[in-house]
């Protein structure tokens, strides 16, 4: 199976179970195509919604990379653990952490959550892919070492308690890129005193789109076909649009600057041809001129 000319992006629901990397070897093997990347990583116990560029698509990863992402996470308190999810080794908490995250009530659960919400300054757990003096964390972590893991300022836009069955909540976490929801689940166990850890793990959306139009994995393999082809321009589209006429188009064609005619902005901007293709990534600096950003070329003939 041939990928188009300009590639295409797939929205993956993927299983508890195979890592990221496992996602993109399969979809090698369904398309036959070597150039395929993820958009961010989803932990093996973590499932929900990957989307995957194939082919010349990849040249989108930064920009899907960069979208907000939301989830569902199941915070268990009263256990936290090194990794920061279910199968981590036990960290020391208090001794009657577990009685005592029975005992809080829904208003105190929420009531941390709440103190989370905005830019916050957030540790990632030490297994984690980050890379540590060259090296990645959990590589080093898994051979023993104490890793220092620096902090970074983080966005969360939302943490929203669905449910509480206690010991467990239930949150919708809406977040920028670089968040690990595994570390919230670490840090609100600790603000209320007892410990936490991430049961279970489900990305429900990036940027503009839900889990709920992707296609399962298994779906996927079996039925290759049966799965919708984003095209680069839909796969882009919580991204303003910037639609270049004349020898404006030329321009961008040609990767050159030109003057600004007011519609495109600061921020990264779709630059799409008259029959709606995606030709570039473009913004506007404060010279008042539209700079090319990544070219995509005109269509092939």
């Amino acid at each position: 199976m041939t990928t188009t000319s300009d590639g295409f992006v797939v929205a993956v629901d993927k299983p508890v179970g195979p890592t990221s990397f496992d996602i993109v070897a399969a979809l090698r093997r369904v398309y036959r195509e070597r150039r395929v990347g993820h958009t961010g990583t989803l932990d093996p116990l973590a499932s929900g919604l990957m989307l995957v560029c194939v082919g010349p698509a990849t040249r989108l990863v930064p920009w899907l990379t960069d979208a907000d992402k939301a989830y569902r996470a199941t915070i268990s308190l009263g256990r936290e653990t090194v990794s920061g999810d279910l199968d981590g080794v036990d960290a020391p908490v208090v001794a009657d952490a577990a009685a005592r995250a029975r005992a809080l009530s829904r208003a105190d659960v929420a009531a941390v959550l709440s103190r989370f919400v905005g830019e916050i300054d957030q540790v990632p757990p030490a297994f984690s892919a980050i890379r540590v003096d060259g090296q990645r964390a959990h590589e080093r972590a898994r051979a023993g070492e104490v890793v220092e893991m620096p902090s970074r300022r983080v966005r969360i836009d939302a943490l929203d308690l669905v449910e509480w069955s206690p010991p467990d909540a239930v949150v919708d976490v809406r977040c920028g890129k670089g968040t690990y929801v595994r570390s919230i689940g670490i840090d609100v166990g600790r603000a209320l005193g007892v410990g936490g850890h991430l049961s279970a793990l489900r990305r429900t959306a990036v940027g503009d789109w839900s889990v709920d139009a992707a296609t399962p994995l298994d779906a996927l393999v079996r039925s290759p076909e049966a799965a919708r082809r984003l095209t680069p321009a839909e796969a882009l589209g919580s991204l303003p649009v910037y639609r270049p006429m004349g020898r404006a188009l030329d321009d961008v064609l040609q990767g050159r600057p030109h003057v600004s005619d007011g519609t495109v902005g600061l921020s990264a901007t779709r630059a799409l041809d008259p029959s709606g293709r995606l030709i570039a990534i473009v913004s506007c600096r404060d010279d008042g001129r539209v700079y090319v950003d990544r070219g995509f070329g005109a269509a092939s003939a």
